[in-house]
């Protein structure tokens, strides 16, 4: 069934927060979700992060999307890069770091299914330096590690 956005970035996004979210190396170094925002490891949308949460935790978003206008058998499908930052209060790199090493060897490559696309590639593009900056009045660090991806093979099309 096609995605109901006319988008990709959604079910894309998505597939990544649930693919970081089963990876049980990464989880397991997290903070939990604040109660009253739901559950489980501290993955989350990059504009949905809940006020005093707890660190480490990672964002993901930041999309771009291109669409991949093909004829033929296999339908369109997208061009997209996003972010996934890990986010520390540690006061050096290292947690960055460690998270974003975790986080490139969950997606790099990997093939993940993405509601409404048949082939969904996956690869690391950037790493750009860790950034510093003030929340809450505490230095926090994080890293937005930059993918990109191709989804292709939309499902219904002919």
């Amino acid at each position: 069934m096609p995605s109901p956005s006319p988008f990709a970035v959604p079910a894309l996004l998505a597939a990544v927060v649930a693919s970081l979210k089963a990876d049980t190396a990464l989880t397991s170094l997290l903070a939990d979700v604040p109660s009253g925002f739901g559950s489980g490891p501290a993955v989350y949308g990059e504009t949905a992060v809940p006020p005093k949460a707890a660190f480490p935790y990672v964002t993901v978003g930041a999309p771009t999307e291109i669409p991949l206008l093909t004829f033929g058998e296999f339908g369109g499908g997208s061009e997209c890069t996003f972010h996934v930052k890990p986010v520390s209060s540690q006061p050096n790199e290292d947690e960055c770091y460690a998270l974003g090493t975790l986080i490139k060897d969950r997606l790099d490559d990997a093939d993940l299914p993405v509601s409404g696309f048949g082939t969904v590639e996956i690869a690391f593009e950037i790493l750009p330096d860790v950034l510093v900056e003030s929340v809450r009045g505490l230095a926090v660090r994080s890293l937005p590690i930059i993918f990109r991806a191709h989804l292709s093979g939309v499902n219904g099309s002919t």
